[in-house]
């Protein structure tokens, strides 16, 4: 995440792939560079993602289920993505 985006919007995984996302945005306060990554079809959501560069700018999720997930993040949901995971 850079720029209130995602800097990969689309990648292909295969089944069993823990895919990793990190908060690098501006840490301009008034800016709001907390993000979060949902996935609605899964029922997932990680937990705030700090700007900064330790723990709690980075969360990690294994996909174990075949398809096409779309994500976003639910405070600027301007911020989407997909994972495709394949056999």
């Amino acid at each position: 995440m850079r720029n209130k985006r995602f800097e990969q919007t689309e990648i292909q995984v295969k089944k069993g792939t823990t895919v990793t996302w990190t908060n690098k945005d501006n840490s301009d306060p008034e800016y709001m560079p907390i993000h979060t990554v949902a996935i609605d079809l899964l029922n997932v959501k990680s937990p705030d993602l700090e700007v900064g560069g330790g723990a709690r700018a980075v969360w990690s999720y294994t996909f174990n289920e075949i398809g096409e997930f779309e994500y976003y993040c639910s405070i600027h949901p301007v911020m989407t993505g997909k994972i495709i995971v394949v056999e």
